[in-house]
């Protein structure tokens, strides 16, 4: 506080000699030491200004910003891993994957519509064959329709309805032709017939997407691209430095081609 009083006292007194010189009244002589004089331009701070470890302003113990003493754990010195690829992706494997479980709904659904249309064809040809009592070829032919149908009913895959469903097509064809003169029968053997060739059909591209599809990146794999290396705060790819011009030049590239457009 020495430092404020004496700044304070060298104030008062310009102010009372201006004050008294602009009164008239007699001047008072100030005397003014070379201490005093020091003190106004000299800071001394006080003691307690200067910063204390562990204590706060007012000196009281404060709490380490490391609590318990810190981490225990300690990093390696040195970081190494491999970068792998999986080039199946730039092949186009999610394409032909998303290709084949395209086909697969596609053959699954018209195996299943041809499958229930063999049912269609077998009921038919039963009726047939109830109208007409005398023919066992036609009796028989209906009992095997019935058969197929049941059959490609059974079926579990797509693949197995529609060879199911093609075996009933067949039936239902022999079953119309011994009774021609049912339209009835003739239609439900020739909408069968379509459908198993269309459930077929579906089958051969499920089955060609599915080839297509494991062939794309069969022998690939993932294989490794380059090793980096971490260690003295450098990072190394293949055992350069990635901070050498050339690879800052590829990496200002590589942000400039990834940058989203304006």
């Amino acid at each position: 506080m020495k430092a404020t009083n004496s700044a304070l006292l060298f104030v008062i007194t310009f102010l009372c000699a201006g004050l008294c010189a602009g009164s008239g009244a007699q001047a008072e002589t100030v005397t003014t030491t070379r201490a005093d004089c020091a003190n106004l331009v000299q800071h001394i701070p006080a003691p307690d200004v200067a910063y204390q470890p562990g204590k706060d302003a007012y000196g009281r113990p404060v709490v380490p910003a490391d609590l318990g003493g810190g981490s225990d754990i300690k990093a390696p010195d040195t970081v190494s891993f491999d970068v792998q690829v999986n080039l199946r992706n730039f092949q186009g494997g999610p394409k032909a994957d998303a290709q084949s479980a395209s086909a697969a709904v596609a053959a699954s659904n018209k195996a299943a519509s041809a499958a229930g249309l063999a049912s269609i064809a077998a009921s038919t040809a039963e009726t047939a064959a109830a109208a007409d009592p005398g023919n066992a070829a036609l009796a028989a032919a209906a009992a095997q329709t019935r058969a197929a149908a049941t059959a490609a009913n059974a079926a579990v895959t797509a693949g197995d309805k529609s060879a199911a469903a093609s075996q009933a097509a067949t039936a239902a064809a022999a079953a119309s032709s011994l009774a021609p003169s049912d339209p009835d029968l003739a239609s439900a053997a020739h909408d069968l017939g379509t459908a198993a060739q269309d459930a077929s059909s579906a089958n051969n591209q499920l089955n060609t997407q599915f080839q297509n599809s494991e062939r794309i990146g069969q022998y690939l794999g993932q294989p490794v691209v380059g090793h980096i290396t971490v260690t003295n705060d450098q990072v190394y790819f293949n055992g350069k430095p990635l901070m050498d011009p050339e690879q800052a030049a590829i990496a200002d590239g590589c942000r400039k081609a990834l940058a989203p457009p304006n």
